[in-house]
C-alpha cells in the first residue's frame, strides 16, 4: 500500500511541478510577445513627447529673442546702464537663463546681465551663422 500511495505522491508531485514549468514558460512567452508589440509604441510615444518639449523650448527662445529686439530700451539709444536694467528685467522674466547678452553685429560684447561668457563671439560657429 505504501508503494502505490508513493508513487501516487510522486506522480502528484510531479505533475504540480510540470504545470509550473508550462504555465511560466506561456507566461513567459505571453509577456514577450505583449512587450514586441508595446515596446515600439512606447519609444514613439516618448520620441514624440520629446520633439514636442524640443519644438517648443525652441519656439519659446526665438519668441524671446523677437521680444527683446522689439524692446525700446534694448534696441534704442539709451544708456547701458539703462539697457542692462532691462535685460535683468528680462531675466528675471523669463527665469529660464543664466545670462543674456548683447553683441553687436561684429562679435562684440556690449553688455551682459552677468557676464558668464566674456571670450570670443565672433569665433563660435553658431554666432558666425547668425
Amino acid at each position: 500500500m505504501s508503494t502505490i500511495r508513493t508513487k501516487i505522491i510522486r506522480a502528484f508531485i510531479v505533475l504540480i511541478v510540470l504545470s509550473i514549468i508550462i504555465f511560466t514558460f506561456f507566461s513567459l512567452n505571453s509577456i514577450e510577445k505583449n512587450a514586441e508589440k508595446r515596446i515600439p509604441n512606447h519609444f514613439r510615444e516618448i520620441g514624440k513627447e520629446i520633439y514636442y518639449n524640443i519644438s517648443s523650448k525652441f519656439l519659446n527662445a526665438y519668441n524671446r529673442i523677437n521680444i527683446l529686439k522689439a524692446d525700446e530700451v534694448i534696441s534704442g539709444h539709451f544708456s547701458k546702464s539703462m539697457k542692462r536694467k532691462r535685460l535683468l528685467y528680462f531675466k528675471e522674466l523669463f527665469k529660464d537663463y543664466e545670462d543674456i547678452s548683447l553683441i553687436d553685429k561684429k562679435g562684440n560684447l556690449i553688455l551682459s546681465t552677468d557676464y558668464k561668457f566674456i571670450g570670443n563671439w565672433k569665433g563660435n560657429e553658431y554666432f558666425k551663422l547668425i
